[in-house]
């Protein structure tokens, strides 16, 4: 599923009021992880199934975090979803 509205998160440590968050996934085990937390934490997000996508945005694995343009894999989503 491929979602095309502009989620937004209200901003805490970043200094914005309003960021983008693409939510990269598989479905495996560890976009499930992702995907609680971003749930726990409240976070709105698009959430982007297509492979290509994912290889284009310099992915070579699943999940992804991408907050603002900034992409992060699994360790730096968690740790960046635990922060806030």
């Amino acid at each position: 599923m491929i979602s095309i509205t502009r989620p937004l998160i209200r901003g805490r440590k970043e200094g914005s009021l309003y960021m983008e968050v693409i939510f990269y996934s598989t479905h495996c085990p560890k976009c499930k992880v992702i995907e609680t937390l971003l749930g726990k934490k409240g976070v709105k997000y698009t959430e982007d199934n297509d492979t290509q996508h994912m290889l284009d945005a310099g992915m070579m694995s699943a999940p992804g975090l991408s907050v603002d343009g900034k992409l992060m894999d699994f360790s730096e989503a968690v740790a960046w979803l635990k922060g806030l």
